[in-house]
């Protein structure tokens, strides 16, 4: 039988006997996936294969020079299922948690302090999108029935937001006759937000975090800040972090104040995308109720068409 974790050992201990001891601690009430191995330490786990862009985003964040967790160990389970990342344990608050206790005037130096990061973050672009490890799009954004290739290209993912913007379950008949009578009556209708949203040729594919919810920022005792959870890490679109940053649960404690005050700090770390998240937004939903017809089958599958992704 097993003892009682002691970190001291953590270099020392066999796989299967670490993996027993993460399995025995307290898990995380906010992600069944999560363990509070010691006081000092934390285990992620992570279906195998699914850790490998993490790791690689976390090691190329700590290169930049932004606070990281630092990574211990990385164990395999017994059955070679899952793989189990140990990283240290960052002491603070979420930014959520202590979002309603700061002043305008720390949650700007706190911005500041975050656009930083972001800068250094943007100054490395990719051609293709999605994760470092295997160039696969995991976003919640263009995650869809369909999905995209690995390595998708910028206009590929203009192409499928565009696409499933302006998508209707209307019968092909009745929907062209509905796009051809708002176009008479404007042509600004026809298209819409989407018409002109295209890729801007100035801001390529960029390492972007895509998960800056204040739950996943810690603020230390010396108001420095951490970030946290890079799963959903890679080469996106600029305007994605900004989406991302407004996409979570607000806390009923927090007031008109300090949601202005939260829009005030996306502003300055990330800037401002709001026709982008409109589109982002309608896609989703489009693509989250229309995916397929009444019969399971994709709606309109042979519409979409894909740009051909770069050799």
């Amino acid at each position: 039988m097993c003892g009682e974790f002691e970190e001291h050992l953590l270099y020392q201990y066999d796989e299967e006997t670490l993996v027993h001891h993460i399995n025995r601690s307290k898990i995380s009430s906010g992600s069944s996936s999560l363990f509070f191995l010691s006081p000092n330490l934390v285990a992620k786990r992570y279906p195998r294969g699914e850790e490998s862009g993490p790791l690689i985003a976390i090691r190329r964040a700590r290169q930049l020079g932004i606070p990281v967790p630092s990574i211990q160990r990385v164990v395999e389970s017994h059955d070679r299922h899952n793989i189990y990342v140990i990283s240290d344990r960052i002491r603070g608050r979420t930014l959520e948690d202590a979002w309603i206790s700061l002043s305008w005037l720390r949650s700007l130096l706190l911005a500041i302090q975050l656009r930083r990061f972001v800068r250094k973050m943007r100054s490395l672009t990719s051609k293709t999108a999605g994760s470092l490890s295997d160039g696969k799009c995991r976003s919640m954004w263009l995650g869809t029935y369909y999905g995209l290739p690995p390595h998708a290209s910028s206009e590929a993912i203009t192409a499928f937001v565009r696409y499933w913007y302006n998508v209707s379950p209307l019968p092909s008949r009745k929907r062209k006759a509905a796009a051809y009578r708002a176009s008479s009556s404007s042509p600004s209708i026809l298209t819409g937000t989407a018409a002109t949203f295209e890729p801007d040729r100035h801001f390529p594919l960029t390492f972007s975090h895509q998960d800056l919810a204040p739950r996943n920022i810690i603020v230390d005792e010396k108001f420095r800040l951490w970030l946290l959870d890079w799963d959903q890490s890679g080469w996106y679109p600029i305007y994605f972090e900004y989406v991302c940053m407004q996409n979570f649960s607000i806390p009923f404690s927090w007031g008109l104040l300090a949601k202005v005050r939260w829009w005030m700090f996306c502003w300055v770390s990330v800037g401002i995308y709001s026709k982008e998240q409109e589109v982002l937004h309608q896609a989703l939903v489009n693509f989250t109720r229309f995916a397929v017809d009444q019969e399971g089958i994709p709606l309109q599958g042979t519409a979409m068409r894909l740009p051909a992704q770069p050799r």
